[in-house]
């Protein structure tokens, strides 16, 4: 078996991806993400990793191509509400200086309203057709389920895998490898994360307070996805 978590940058792959690799269900990468996925000659057996959709190898035929080839290819896709996907690429991806998770002094591709709102329409994209095309080898998770229910979620995966739950899937907040996350949350599952678009003025320190125009501009354009995705509207 090999299995792929995925999502765009910001939905709670990083979360994610600690349960298959606590079900030891195949070998995951040591590296959280694994950015050369696509150029493999062979893709390893018993291999799992993440990578976001907004990766540059990570086109749909790319990822048509690999399901198609590699039987037994899994996605796991991390969803979470839009508007909050939104907000957290844009603050989150300013610059180390301004307080952003960056490692350089210069913003994340995703980080402008204009960017946030295509990478996270194209997630949408492949998201809705790689579900139709190969319904029973992808699996979808809201970050907000596996905050608020994690037992559920954790179960529901090893259900799907057909394996047993075990204490690392269930401890998969500690097992967090993302460097900004483990100085943030401290291992902990953080509730805060959850419909953060209703305190817009108020989230990361006020950041959005005086750009409530930012706001205005995504919702419009992110709406049939909030809703087709089940969330609800502002």
């Amino acid at each position: 078996m090999r299995i792929l978590v995925t999502g765009t940058g910001r939905s709670g792959t990083c979360l994610l991806v600690e349960i298959p690799r606590g079900l030891n269900i195949v070998k995951f990468s040591d590296k959280v993400e694994d950015r050369t996925f696509f150029k493999y000659e062979k893709l390893p057996e018993n291999y799992g990793t993440k990578l976001v959709t907004e990766h540059a190898t990570f086109t749909l035929g790319n990822m048509v191509g690999y399901m198609e080839k590699y039987q037994d290819l899994h996605i796991m896709f991390s969803l979470r509400h839009p508007l909050d996907i939104f907000l957290s690429k844009v603050r989150r991806g300013q610059k180390a200086s301004d307080g952003g998770d960056r490692t350089r002094e210069r913003i994340a591709d995703d980080a402008t309203p204009l960017t946030a709102i295509e990478t996270t329409k194209d997630f949408y994209e492949k998201h809705t057709k790689l579900i139709k095309l190969f319904p029973g080898r992808v699996m979808s998770v809201k970050m907000e389920d596996l905050i608020i229910s994690p037992k559920i979620i954790v179960e529901g995966v090893a259900k799907y895998f057909n394996v047993e739950p075990t204490k690392e899937a269930h401890e998969f907040a500690s097992r967090d490898r993302n460097r900004y996350h483990k100085k943030r949350y401290r291992g902990e599952i953080d509730k805060g994360q959850i419909e953060m678009y209703k305190r817009w003025d108020t989230i990361y320190d006020g950041f959005f307070k005086e750009k409530k125009y930012i706001i205005k501009f995504a919702i419009p354009k992110l709406a049939h996805i909030i809703q087709d995705l089940g969330y609800k509207l502002p």
